[in-house]
């Protein structure tokens, strides 16, 4: 489930790192997916508002440093907007 998936993004944080990437991709509901691989699975793939959600809720736990989001973006313009 996308929740494993969202542990990874919590875990790290928690973990005091502060340099994290996304990969984002178009999703079949018109909304951006993240993928934990360079190529969007089915079995890897979560809502980028989840993502983004859990990175503003943990973000600052562990540290007070800002985090550095890199984002790849493999939308189309629709699902960047």
């Amino acid at each position: 489930t996308s929740g494993c998936k969202l542990d990874q993004y919590r875990r790290v944080l928690l973990m005091g790192v502060r340099a994290i990437e996304m990969e984002c991709w178009d999703g079949k509901l018109g909304d951006p997916v993240v993928s934990l691989t360079q190529r969007p699975t089915v079995g890897l793939r979560m809502s980028a508002q989840r993502v983004l959600e859990c990175i503003k809720e943990h973000a600052f736990t562990a540290s007070p440093y800002p985090v550095i989001l890199s984002t790849v973006s493999h939308c189309s313009a629709r699902q960047e907007a």
